[in-house]
């Protein structure tokens, strides 16, 4: 599991915006600290992510279900480790 979340059943009951805006926080510093650094490819990879369900989102990274799109594994990867990178770092 990714030490950064609780546990999904934490999050029952929290309603979809704050769900939505938790999804948005963690996606933030990685884009805040790294959009600049990305190609073409990667870029247009994250903004397919991003398009992709909250929810989905969030059970993704705490690794409470497998991440099922491989042609966007790679920058999940990438995303999910320096989620965890900075999650260490705190």
């Amino acid at each position: 599991l990714n030490p950064l979340f609780a546990p999904v059943s934490s999050l029952e009951g929290i309603g979809p915006k704050l769900t939505k805006t938790l999804t948005r926080l963690f996606h933030g510093t990685f884009a805040n600290e790294r959009i600049k650094t990305l190609s073409d490819e990667e870029l247009d990879d994250f903004e397919s992510l991003m398009q992709e369900h909250d929810r989905d989102l969030i059970i993704w990274f705490t690794g409470e279900a497998e991440f099922p799109l491989d042609d966007l594994r790679n920058i999940f990867e990438t995303v999910n480790n320096h989620i965890t990178a900075g999650n260490q770092n705190a």
